[in-house]
Parts: C-alpha cells; structure tokens; sequence
C-alpha cells in the first residue's frame, strides 16, 4: 500500500514527463512504466503526490494507481472522481467496461455513493442511467449499494431528493431476496414525513410480506405510525391488506391495536373505511369496541356506518356518552366552532417616565397601534413630568432606529419623532422620488451628520408614500410637544389591539370642544374606524348630542342620533368611512353626486366582478386599486392617475398598496372593520397558484383575520376562497377556519357559495381540494348546510361544461351520501 509522505506535492510540481504520462490514458502502459522503475523519480514523486490536487486527472488513472499502491485511497476524492466518471459513461464505453472488471470498486465505492451524492451533489438523471446499467449488469449484486439508498432516505431530505432516490431504486428492480435484509429500514420508512416515501416503500413491504421471514409484528407497529398521514390512502389499504391476510392466519395478539386502527376512520377514503371497519368487527368485536369508535362517528362514510351501525350499545350508556365527550372525541370534532363574543382588553396610556421607556422598547419588537399609539400618546401626556436627562434615557433607542427603512414604517415612524424631537430637526422631503434619493444617495456617508439627514429625508418620503397616517401623528405629536399642548390624539385605542370605546371618543372631541381646537380630520376618521359601535351608550349619544363643529352631523349619524347622510367635499372621507360602517349592505345614492361617486365601496359594497377567459381559463380579478402591479396590464380598466386624486384616509376605498406582515398589522387597526377592499389587494391573478409570493400573500392576512377577528363582509370573500382551493394545505386550514367562524355567527356566506362553486365548475382547481373541506367531520347543521349549498350551486354550472371536471362525481355523490 502506498505511504502517505510527511512533504507532499501538488500535480503542477511533478516532473513534466510524468505528467504526460499520466494525461496519456494508457493506463495498462502507466502501470507498466512505473513497475518498471526505470525513472526512480517518478516513484518518488508519486510517493509524496498530495492526490487531491490531480482534479484534471480520470478516475480509471486514479484508480489504476490506486489498485497498484502508488497512491494512497483518498476515499472522498475518488468518490468525486468516479461521479464524474458516471455522467460520462454513456458516451465512453471504456469507462463501463473498466468498472465492471473491477467489482472493489462497488464495495469500496459504490456502497458510500448514496451518502456521498445526498451530501456533495445534486440529483441527476444521467449518473444514476450509469448506475442502473452497471445494476442491470448484475454489479451491486451482494454488495450494500440498494440498502444504503434505502437508509438514505430515512435521512431529512429534499422532497425532489428523496423522489429521485425513489424512482433510483424502483428502476433497480429490485428482487424480494435482496429486499428482505431491509425489511427493518422499509418499516422504519414508514413514519417519514414525505407522502411520496411511504407510498413508494409500501409497495416493496407488499412485494416482501408472503415472505416466512417476514417481521409482521414490527411491520404492525411500524405502519400505525402513519395512520394520521393524509393523502396515502391506497398504501394505507395496502398496509390493511397485509394485517388481513395475517390475522386469518393468526389472531391479533395485541387488543389494544384496535385503538391505533381506530385512527384511520380520520382518513375520508370510503374503500380504507370499509376497511378498517371489516377488520375492527371480524378481530378485535370485543367489550369497549363502541367506546374506542364513539370520537370518530362523525368520519363514517358509505358501507363503514353499515358495518359498524350492528355493534351492540354500551351497557353503560353513560360511559358511552362520556365518551362523547371524552378529549379524544373533541379532538376529532375539531370543525366545530364556537360562538364568542369578542373579549375586550382594556390599554391605557403609560403612567410614567419609567414605563413610557419601557413602552418604547415593546415598539421597537411588536410595532402594533397597541404599542407605537400608545407611546404617541403617553409622550404627549407625560411631557411636563419627563425628567431632565430623559433625553439622555433615550440614547440608546436612537442608536436601534437610526436608518433608512424600506421595509417597516414603524420603525420609520419612530427615527422621525425622536429626530424632530430630541434633535429638532425639520421633516421634509421632496415628494418626486427621484430628487429625493439624489440628494440621499449626497448624505449617505460614514459621517454621522449627513447619514442623519439622509435617514430623515428618506423616511419622511417612505412614510409619505406608504402610511401618511403615520407621518401626519409624527408631526401631530411634535407640534403637541412644542405648544406644551395635551389634547388626547382621538384615534388612540383604549382597548387591545386598535379598538376605541364610544365613550372615550364622546370624551376626547368633547375636550378640543372645550378648548376650542379643531378637531384634525385624520384623527377623526381612524378614531371612527377603530370604534366598535357595540360600545356606544346612551350616555355618548348625549355627549355626542352637544358637539357643534362640522363634525357634529356626521357623529350624530354615527352615534345614531340620525338617519340623514349628508356629505360635505370637505368631510366625505369620514362621511365614506362611517356609513359603510353602520350600515356595511346599503346603497347610498348621497354619494353619487360627489366626488365620491366612484370611491370602491362608498355608493355601494364592494362586489369585485370577476372574468374567467381564454384557452388556460385564467382568472381575472376586476381590480381598481393603487399601482396593482401584478394584473392591471392584464385585466383592469383602471387609470392609474386617479390614485393621485383619491385621498388616503378614504381607507374603504382602498387607498394604500400591499405591505410586510408587521406593516399590515398597523394598516389593518387604521380601518379594521371593513377589510374587504384591502383584502382585494392580496387575491392572486390565478386560482391555486403556488409561488411563495402568492402563498405569504394568502396565508399572512388570514392569520391577521383570524388573530384579530375581523370581519368580511362582501367581496373579501373571494380572497377567502382562493386561500380555500389554493394548493397549501396550510394555506386551506387557515380559510377552513375562519368559514367555519364565519358559519357560526350565522354571517352571510351566498357569495362565497356562488364563487366557489363556480371556480370548481371551471375547472380552475382540482375538486378534490374542497373535498377536503366537505370531509371534515362534523354535526353543525349549519356547516352541512353550507357544504351543501356549495354543492347545489355547483352541479347546474358543472352540467353546462362539455366536459365535467375530474373528480365531478365526487361532489355529485356527495349529496347522495
């Protein structure tokens, strides 16, 4: 065996002539050259030949040297050199015929080539053609080759990786005797968390299990790890099969089993129902068989709810009952939701220094209206107890928020204040974009000085651009400071997380009435949006009864001192805002006279049209919003240049673009009781469309309506069934959910019902994803109803197709079942 040397060489340091003679392919002349030692050099270089440095060098070379000790087995390094050699072989028969007489190479080698290519390379299909001819050619034949693929995957690969192994092996074709020393590993497979792994290796666990050295009871133990899988249904009746045909040989040995089995009732398959029922009743019909059935009735489809309809009752009805209410029954009737009333936390305001410190610190990490208002406020109404050094206190904040933010208005929000305040510096910027990012691009250096003002100049524009809510209360709040003035901003909220009471509103307007200040009608507008009209009290309307200011008609109205609308150029923001808010379904003709007569959601509520056209069915949204990059070219009748004269407190209308999560949670608390128009913003151009992209913009404002518990009211319905049929299960779940809280405030649903039913009849998404919502397990017959209203509305729609959808019958059964 060659020695490794202390002093090594790289390949470029060797004597020229054994480098030619090395590029000369001639292996069987390489070899016989050097055994000849008629150049004592050479041996002597190749002794201290560091091998890593002869990348330009062939495996067969390598190899050959190897085979012959002149060089040391460098074990990572042929591996890469014989991959290489692999994507080669198809067009060099040489190489093949070298590796096949040379079967060391698939023991040495091969058997690490699985762990070698999941760790150094990426799949490829001509390396493993190579493989599978050599495995054809018998190769791998006793060798550890297939069952290190087969470990492999036991091993947290890449989807798309794991599928290639798969596909590997299956065209290995491999035979029982050499599956069955892996049975262990095929069992092991089973609790992957890849659905294509397990149905793959079910496959080889039915082609092993007739087998007398078969290990059934770790195969029973092994497959009720993937009972609760979703989506193998097929292997999972395989699985049964093979539970089957050994029961009749030998009852189960394990009563509990039934337990585990009992599990798969949870799997809407009417064939794997029947059965897991045939099974439970023909093996394990003993005593406590009603009771361990009882959480999962509501699964029961078709011949199943036969089959088990026979089993006698419980003796103990009252076990049985219990049993109903048992956590494991209430965990599998997970669709049915209850009716809460919206729990209101109170928030108030920092009642000190200390605690305003701490208030900034929670702005900085949560960046909600809970926090960011908040801390407006308390500043305002702290500023005659600040301490002198308070400024000073304030250092180490300024150092976390000084910056140019393009992507958290927060934080953007925050440099300004305490620029303007402890710095007093100017917040100005010039509005055309391009003049302010010159002058930007000037300042932004490492002097502390100009990269301030550059900080200042781009976050006064970014806030102006994206949020201008938020710049005006930066300056609100500076001006308060400056004028000692403590007048309450309107819009701050009293109770988690953005909402305003009734009476606390009535309060604040009635304090500016009494100092005689004007009452800012950006303040105004968000107050109202954030007030939750189930506060308002007898007592507020006779605040509210008083006021005198322009305002008073459009409050009085509000408060429901008065059922006359009527708008004024000067306050139709707020007129817009409040009577979509009072009454979310009424027409107001009011409107159609006025500037607003063509504001989305001011005349009527707002119903998006929707166009489903051309030879891929692509769906079309009517969207009439702000710079809708991804489909005004496409589909919208929009003139963009009427964004520049839509204000942006008409929040109804729709009058800001998409944002980051953190920064919708704070456009979200400026208008959160009508979404519908802003959840406009976030629909996709297509049905069931996967990038990540449309995926975050689905799934991020339904966790915000489902965490916050808004409302929808009419055309954000139909962002909440795409999020239904789109392709992420997560996705799905989330629109599931906030369906089935919608169903239990018995809201309005006959939109949503006619949109769905209409994309499935267009053959927009596969069926089988509203499947999935039609097999949820539930009693609710207000969710069966509204499961079967979808169902009802679709099938005339579906009957008008040339050709019905795949999977039609499923939902035309569906009724029938």
């Amino acid at each position: 065996m060659a020695k490794k040397n202390t002093k090594t060489l790289k390949f470029e340091a060797l004597d020229k002539e054994l480098q030619n003679l090395l590029y000369s392919r001639d292996n069987s002349n390489l070899i016989s050259v050097l055994k000849e030692e008629k150049n004592p050099l050479h041996l002597e270089q190749l002794a201290q030949l560091d091998v890593k440095s002869c990348k330009n060098l062939g495996f067969p070379v390598l190899w050959s040297l190897y085979e012959n000790d002149f060089i040391p087995f460098e074990e990572n390094f042929l591996l890469e050199k014989l991959c290489d050699a692999l994507f080669l072989m198809s067009k060099h028969k040489e190489i093949e015929s070298f590796i096949l007489k040379r079967p060391v190479i698939a023991e040495k080698l091969c058997t690490k080539l699985p762990f070698f290519l999941t760790d150094n390379f990426s799949t490829n299909t001509f390396l493993y053609d190579s493989l599978l001819i050599l495995a054809e050619k018998g190769y791998f034949k006793d060798t550890q080759v297939l069952p290190n693929f087969l470990e492999i995957l036991l091993s947290p690969l890449k989807t798309t990786t794991a599928n290639s192994y798969c596909r590997f092996i299956e065209d290995f074709n491999p035979t029982t005797e050499e599956l069955l020393p892996s049975q262990q590993t095929l069992f092991a497979l089973l609790s992957s968390d890849k659905t294509s792994v397990i149905n793959f290796v079910m496959k080889l666990i039915k082609q092993i299990s007739d087998e007398k050295s078969f290990d059934f009871q770790s195969f029973a133990d092994n497959f009720a790890l993937c009972f609760a899988t979703p989506k193998i249904a097929k292997s999972q009746l395989i699985g049964l099969n093979i539970l089957e045909k050994h029961y009749k040989q030998q009852s189960p040995t394990h009563p509990d089993y039934l337990e585990q089995l009992a599990v798969l009732f949870t799997i809407p398959d009417v064939k794997l129902q029947e059965k897991v029922a045939a099974l439970l009743t023909t093996y394990f019909n003993h005593e406590g068989l009603p009771e361990v059935i009882a959480p999962y009735r509501d699964y029961l489809k078709g011949k199943a709810q036969d089959l088990l309809a026979t089993l006698s009752p419980s003796e103990n009805s009252e076990n049985s009952e219990n049993s109903e209410n048992s956590p494991t029954a209430r965990a599998a009737r997970t669709s049915q939701p209850q009716k809460t009333a919206r729990t209101l936390t109170p928030v108030s305001c920092p009642p000190t220094p200390e605690k305003l410190l701490f208030l900034l610190g929670d702005c900085l990490r949560e960046r909600t209206a809970a926090t960011i208002d908040l801390f407006f406020e308390g500043l305002v109404q702290l500023q005659d107890q600040l301490p002198e050094n308070f400024k000073e206190q304030l250092a180490p904040y300024i150092a976390q928020v000084n910056g140019m933010y393009y992507f958290n208005v927060q934080l953007a929000a925050l440099q300004l204040l305490l620029a303007g305040w402890m710095e007093d510096r100017p917040l100005e910027s010039p509005e055309d974009w391009t003049k302010m990012n010159t002058q930007v691009r000037r300042l932004n250096t490492e002097e502390e000085e100009p990269f301030k003002q550059a900080c200042v100049l781009h976050n006064v524009w970014y806030l102006r651009d994206e949020i201008p809510y938020l710049l005006y209360k930066v300056r609100a709040t500076l001006n308060k400071l400056k004028s000692g003035s403590k007048l309450p901003f309107l819009s701050t909220p009293t109770h988690a997380p953005f909402y305003m009471d009734a009476e606390t509103l009535a309060d604040r307007l009635f304090a500016y009435q009494t100092a005689g200040k004007e009452v800012d009608l950006d303040d105004l507008v968000v107050s109202c949006n954030r007030l939750l009209l189930s506060t308002i009290t007898p007592e507020a309307q006779e605040k509210v009864r008083s006021f005198s200011g322009q305002y008073a008609p459009a409050l009085g109205y509000f408060f429901g001192l008065s059922d006359v609308v009527t708008p004024t150029e000067e306050f139709l923001p707020l007129w817009t805002q409040i009577t979509r808010l009072k009454h979310p379904n009424k027409v107001f003709t009011e409107f159609e006279t006025t500037a607003a007569k063509d504001y989305l959601s001011a005349v009527k509520p707002f119903f998006p049209s929707y166009e489903i056209e051309g030879e891929f069915k692509q769906f079309f949204l009517e969207k009439v919003y702000v710079d809708d990059y991804y489909n005004y070219t496409l589909a919208s009748p929009f003139d963009s240049s009427v964004f520049d004269r839509l204000p942006y407190n008409c929040y109804n209308a729709g009058a800001y673009d998409r944002w980051d999560t953190d920064t919708l949670r704070y456009v979200i608390s400026l208008n959160p009781q009508y979404v519908d128009v802003l959840l406009g913003k976030y629909t996709p151009l297509y049905v069931g469309d996967s990038d990540a992209e449309t995926q975050r913009n689905l799934r991020e404002p339904l966790q915000l309506l489902l965490e916050y518990d808004l409302p929808v009211h009419h055309g954000g319905w139909i962002f909440v069934g795409m999020a239904l049929l789109h392709d992420k299960k997560e996705t799905r779940d989330l629109a599931a959910e906030y369906i089935l809280r919608a169903i239990s405030r018995d809201e309005d649903l006959s939109y949503l019902q006619h949109f769905i039913a209409d994309i499935l009849a267009q053959k927009l998404t596969p069926i089988n994803r509203f499947v999935e919502f039609l097999d949820m397990p539930t009693r609710d017959p207000k969710i069966k109803a509204f499961q079967k209203a979808v169902v009802e509305a679709y099938l005339p729609l579906a009957e008008k197709q040339e050709k019905k959808p795949m999977n039609h019958k499923k939902l035309a059964n569906w009724l029938i079942c």
